[in-house]
C-alpha cells in the first residue's frame, strides 16, 4: 500500500506546469521584467538571458530559484547594464534539465534584417531574394564594366521569399544588388556567372 502512495506523489510531481504573470518595467536606465508565479507543479528557476545584435548565443544574466511550497510570490529580473536598440532578452523556466520559454523581448527596438540574395543553381537565371521586412525594393543588375543593365521593382507586404527570372543577358559575370529606392544603398548582393 506504501509503495503504490510514495509512486503517486512521484508522479504528481513530474508533470511540468507553471502559471504566472509577466510585466515589463519602463525604465530609462536598464531592461526590467516583474514576474509572478501563482503556481509551479515542480522545483525550478526563473533565467533571464541577454542576446547582443550578431551574436547566436545567449548570456545568461539572472537565475532566480522558485520554491514551489512559497507561492505566489513576484521576482524582479533586471539586467543592469544599459541597453541598446537591437539588444533581446529571452526568460525562461528551467526544470528538471528542460527549459520552457516565457517570452522574448526588444525593448530598445529591433534592428532591421536586411534581404537576403541568392543564385537558385549555377547559372542558373533564377535568383532567390528572401525578405525578411516588408517594404519596397530595387533589384538592379551591373555588367563587368559597372553599367547597369536592368532594373527591376519590388514590393512586398510581409516577410516572404520571392523568386525572379533574370533577363536575356550575354555569357558573362553581373553583379545583383537589392536596393532602397529612395538612397540607392545596396542591401544585399551577388555575383552571377551566366
Amino acid at each position: 500500500m506504501w509503495a503504490s502512495v510514495i509512486a503517486a506523489l512521484i508522479l504528481v510531481d513530474s508533470i511540468a506546469g507553471l502559471r504566472y504573470s509577466v510585466w515589463i518595467l519602463e525604465e530609462n536606465s536598464s531592461f526590467k521584467l516583474r514576474l509572478r508565479v501563482e503556481q509551479a507543479e515542480r522545483f525550478g528557476w526563473i533565467v533571464l538571458y541577454r542576446r547582443l545584435p550578431g551574436l547566436n548565443g545567449w548570456n545568461e544574466i539572472q537565475k532566480v530559484y522558485v520554491d514551489r511550497w512559497v507561492l505566489p510570490k513576484e521576482y524582479l529580473l533586471e539586467d543592469k547594464v544599459r541597453g541598446e536598440v537591437g539588444w533581446s532578452y529571452r526568460v525562461v523556466w528551467r526544470s528538471a534539465n528542460t527549459e520552457t520559454e516565457i517570452g522574448t523581448y526588444y525593448p530598445y527596438g529591433r534592428l532591421p534584417v536586411p534581404p537576403r540574395l541568392t543564385q537558385e543553381k549555377p547559372e542558373s537565371r533564377i535568383l532567390q531574394c528572401t525578405f525578411f521586412e516588408p517594404g519596397k525594393f530595387l533589384l538592379r543588375g551591373y555588367n563587368s564594366y559597372g553599367e547597369e543593365v536592368f532594373t527591376l521593382p519590388i514590393e512586398v507586404s510581409e516577410a516572404c521569399v520571392e523568386r525572379y527570372q533574370l533577363p536575356p543577358l550575354r555569357k558573362g559575370r553581373y553583379l545583383v544588388r537589392i536596393l532602397e529606392p529612395q538612397s540607392s544603398v545596396s542591401l544585399a548582393e551577388i555575383v552571377v556567372a551566366l
